[in-house]
C-alpha cells in the first residue's frame, strides 16, 4: 500500500486528499500531519462580515465541478450551517458568501471524503502534530514535534501561509504580528485610540471589520508603501477573452504593460481586462525573465494586487463607513518610549507622527525561505530537499508541481510556496487546479 504524507491540512491539503479519494481506486494510506483546527485563517473566521472575495459561482472547491459550491448552498448542509451562524440571506451565483459558510462547505467535503475513503479502502490517519523535519534516506521520513517518525513514499507540502513579521527590533505585546491568532483582538473594545494597521490590502480590510464588530470605536490608521486599498467588484460592462497567440506575442514586461493598457483603452473597463488575464497569468509569468519578474514585484505588484484582488461592494461600503485614515509611506520609523509606541510616517505631504495603542501586522506573507520562522522550511532548504525560486519567492518546482531538490520527484508543493513559480497561487481557482494535478499523480 502506498504511503502518502500531507503536511498541512487547510484548503490545499484537504483538496489534495479529496481529489485523490474521489478519482482513484488503488488503496493507499494518507498521513495527514497538522496541529491546527479549521481550514486555515480565511475559512475559520466566525465574523459574518468576512465575505469571500469571489462570487459564489467561482468558488467550487473542485476544478471539474464548477457548480459544486453553488449547488451545496441549496442543500441541507448549507441550511444547517446558516441556522447555526444565524444567517438568513439565501446566497446564489452572484453573491459574496460569508467565509464561515465556506468553511462549513469544506467540512461537508471532509465528511464526504472520509465516507468515500472507507468505501474504497483508503486509510486516512490524522497526526495532530507539527512537522519539524523531513529526512531522505531512500524513503522520506517526516519527523513531528511530538516525536513521530513517519515513513512515506511521497509527500505533499501544503503548509499554508506564514505571516511576514514587522518591526522585529521592538519587543512589545502591543505589536500584533499575527492578526489571525486566537487572542489577537483580546479586549479590543477597551483599546485606546488610535489603532494602526501596517498594510492596506485584504488582510487590513478584514481587520477593520473585525475591530468594528468587536466593539472598537476609535480611530484606525492604515499605512503601506503606496497607500493603495483593494478595488471594488462591479458588474462587468463588456465581455473579453484573450487568445494564447495574443499572450505569446508579448515578449517582455514592457510589451505586456503596453498591451494591457491598450486593451483597457479599447474595452473601457479595466476590470474586464484584469479578469480576462486571469486564465493566462501563470503562463505570462513563467515566460517573463527573472529580471522582468523582479521588476514586476518591485514596481507593479502593489497596484496589480489591488486591482486583481478586489472587495465585495458591501464590504467596500463598510470600509468607507469605518473612516480609515490611509497613509502612503515608503518609510516608517517605530520606537518605544516608556512602553508607548511612537510611529513616524514619511508620506509625500510631510511627516506624520502617530502614537497607536496597537500596531497590527497586515503586510502579507513571508515567502523568502531563508527568513522563514518555520523550522521545517528552513531544514528543507538547508538540506537541499527544496530549492528557492530564482526570484526569491517560495520554492522552485517543475510543471507537475514536484519541488526541485534532493527529494525530487517524491515531494510535491501546493499553495503560496509556488508564488515565485506561478505568481497567482493563493486563491481557490488556482489551488483547486493544483490539488487536482497533484492528486492524479499520487495513486
Amino acid at each position: 500500500m502506498d504511503r502518502i504524507g500531507i503536511i498541512g491540512f487547510g484548503f490545499s491539503g484537504l483538496m489534495v486528499v479529496a481529489n485523490a479519494v474521489r478519482s482513484n481506486t488503488k488503496p493507499c494510506m494518507f498521513y495527514i500531519i497538522d496541529d491546527s483546527s479549521g481550514w486555515g485563517a480565511a475559512y475559520s473566521t466566525t465574523n459574518p462580515d468576512h465575505l469571500l472575495n469571489v462570487r459564489a459561482s467561482g468558488m467550487s472547491a473542485f476544478a471539474d465541478a464548477p457548480d459544486d459550491f453553488v449547488e451545496w448552498l441549496k442543500g441541507p448542509d448549507a441550511a444547517q450551517a446558516m441556522k447555526k451562524y444565524g444567517l438568513t440571506k439565501q446566497y446564489g451565483n452572484d453573491d459574496f458568501a460569508p467565509r464561515m459558510l465556506y468553511g462549513a462547505y469544506l467540512d461537508a467535503i471532509w465528511r464526504d471524503t472520509q465516507n468515500r475513503a472507507a468505501d474504497k479502502n483508503f486509510e486516512l490517519k490524522l497526526v495532530p502534530s507539527r512537522a519539524v523535519a523531513v529526512q531522505k534516506n531512500g524513503e522520506l521520513l517526516v519527523l513531528t514535534a511530538r516525536g513521530d517518525a513517519i515513513a512515506v513514499d511521497r509527500l505533499v507540502l501544503a503548509v499554508g501561509h506564514e505571516v511576514k513579521p514587522i518591526f522585529t527590533h521592538i519587543q512589545s505585546p502591543n505589536i500584533i504580528q499575527n492578526p489571525w491568532a486566537a487572542d489577537a483582538l483580546h479586549g479590543v473594545a477597551q483599546w485606546p485610540s488610535p489603532v494602526m494597521l501596517v498594510g492596506t490590502g485584504l488582510t487590513a480590510v478584514d481587520m477593520v471589520l473585525s475591530l468594528r464588530r468587536a466593539g472598537y470605536q476609535g480611530e484606525i490608521a492604515a499605512a503601506s508603501w503606496r497607500g493603495l486599498i483593494p478595488q471594488i467588484h462591479a458588474t462587468p460592462t463588456a465581455v473579453l477573452s484573450l487568445t494564447p497567440d495574443e499572450i505569446a506575442a508579448q515578449k517582455n514586461l514592457q510589451q505586456l504593460i503596453r498591451f494591457v493598457r491598450n486593451k483597457i483603452r479599447v474595452v473601457g473597463d479595466w476590470r474586464v481586462v484584469v479578469d480576462a488575464l486571469r486564465a493566462h497569468t501563470q503562463t505570462i509569468w513563467q515566460r517573463l525573465s527573472t529580471p522582468d519578474q523582479l521588476r514586476f514585484l518591485a514596481r507593479i505588484s502593489p497596484a496589480w494586487s489591488t486591482h486583481r484582488h478586489r472587495m465585495a461592494p458591501e464590504i467596500a461600503a463598510r470600509i468607507a463607513a469605518a473612516k480609515v485614515h490611509i497613509i502612503a509611506s515608503k518609510k516608517m520609523d517605530v520606537r518605544l518610549e516608556e512602553e508607548c509606541l511612537m510611529v513616524t510616517c514619511y508620506p509625500p505631504s510631510g511627516l506624520q507622527h502617530i502614537s497607536p495603542s496597537r500596531i497590527i501586522n497586515c503586510t502579507g506573507l513571508e515567502l523568502n525561505l531563508a527568513r522563514s520562522s518555520n523550522p521545517l522550511l528552513r531544514q528543507l532548504l538547508a538540506d537541499g530537499l527544496v530549492e528557492p525560486h530564482a526570484n526569491g519567492l517560495g520554492v522552485a518546482a517543475d510543471h507537475t508541481l514536484h519541488a526541485w531538490g534532493r527529494a525530487h520527484p517524491n515531494l510535491y508543493v501546493i499553495g503560496s510556496l509556488l508564488t515565485g513559480q506561478l505568481l497567482e497561487s493563493t486563491a481557490v481557482p488556482e489551488l483547486r487546479m493544483q490539488a487536482s494535478v497533484i492528486a492524479k499523480q499520487l495513486v
